[in-house]
């Protein structure tokens, strides 16, 4: 196993989860060391300067906050079921996941541990179906990621849309429709 697998998974799995529940724009995917993660893009693209302090700007920004929540543990659960081993719990993405858990549920009071682990147990049981569901487009992104180091958005939804699953009896002509509806050719680039 090489040093950049872990990070490439990570990565790949930011990228995957920002492309299907954000519009973050990021132009490229990188495990360049120093150059900005997907994960970190994606929380300051969905809650930019919000103030988490206050009720109305929580509730108001909710399913952008859940969006930010999501995104970030795409990452750290991509490295993890990629290599259980991997040190996937270091970084930022887990200390910023449990302080937006914490500002949804500080008003909780005394049932305020319960409401939190039941949120922690609800979004494992989210995140692994995004990742039963999207794993190969997550495989497929870190495996360019680790050959070229940085990959351009549009080769992610390349990624995204060469391995989506989808449930359909000629895989064929879907796959021809989709990529007519994205603009994209039989390599995977935008015509």
């Amino acid at each position: 196993m090489t040093e950049s697998n872990p990070t490439a998974y990570r990565e790949a799995g930011h990228a995957i989860a920002a492309l299907l529940l954000t519009d973050c724009p990021f132009d490229t995917v990188t495990i360049v060391p120093g150059k900005p993660s997907i994960g970190a893009l994606a929380r300051q693209h969905l809650l930019g300067d919000f103030i988490l302090e206050y009720d109305d700007e929580i509730r108001q920004n909710r399913n952008r906050i859940d969006d930010a929540i999501l995104v970030s543990l795409a990452g750290s659960y991509a490295q993890r079921r990629h290599d259980p081993s991997s040190k996937w719990r270091r970084g930022k993405d887990l200390k910023e996941v449990s302080d937006l858990i914490y500002c949804l549920h500080r008003h909780c009071q005394s049932a305020r541990d319960r409401a939190i682990s039941s949120f922690w147990r609800y979004t494992n049981v989210i995140m692994d179906d995004f990742l039963e569901t999207n794993w190969n487009a997550i495989e497929t992104l870190a495996h360019r990621l680790i050959r070229d180091r940085t990959v351009s958005r549009d080769e992610a939804i390349a990624a995204a849309l060469e391995m989506a699953v989808v449930d359909l009896t000629d895989l064929a002509a879907t796959s021809s429709f989709v990529r007519d509806i994205v603009g994209l050719n039989q390599d995977g680039r935008r015509s």
